[in-house]
Order: structure tokens, then C-alpha cells, then sequence
């Protein structure tokens, strides 16, 4: 096997750990924030609220698959997800 072939094995595999590295680290969800000792304004948290819920019936609306895609009732866990991203 030549050295160049070596090398740019080498280089896929240092790319493959790093890519699963870095999958593993992002979890989604960031328990160490701390999000319910976080204090905003009533303003602040009413208008983010709604921005929360007009994302989530857009991401409701726009897919014919999602599990909640018939029911008229905003799923208030999810709202709350979208509102800790914010």
C-alpha cells in the first residue's frame, strides 16, 4: 500500500472519530444550563411564549406526519421545549 493511500486512510479515520465525537457530545438537551433558575420579565416571557407556540404550530402545520398534526390542542411539553431553545 503506498503512502499516499495510508495517509488519506489516516485522514478518514481522524475525520470519522471526530464527526462521532462530536454526535455524542450534542445530546439535544443541556442539563447543566439550568433553565428553571433563569429569570426574565413577564414581557419577555409572554412574547416568547407566543413566539414558542407560532413555532411549534408552524412545525405542526407543515407536516402532515407529526403525531399531533390533527389535534387542535397545542402539546403545552413541546411548547415548552421550543420556549427553553429561545
Amino acid at each position: 500500500m503506498s503512502l499516499e493511500i495510508r495517509m488519506k486512510k489516516q485522514h478518514q479515520y481522524i475525520i470519522a472519530a471526530l464527526l462521532a465525537f462530536l454526535f455524542s457530545a450534542c445530546d439535544g438537551e443541556n442539563r447543566s444550563i439550568g433553565y428553571e433558575h433563569i429569570n426574565v420579565g413577564d414581557y419577555v416571557m409572554t412574547n416568547y411564549y407566543g413566539d414558542a407556540q407560532q413555532l411549534y404550530f408552524h412545525e405542526v402545520f407543515n407536516n402532515s406526519n407529526h403525531p399531533n398534526y390533527n389535534d387542535p390542542v397545542l402539546d403545552e411539553t413541546e411548547v415548552e421545549k421550543i420556549l427553553k431553545l429561545i
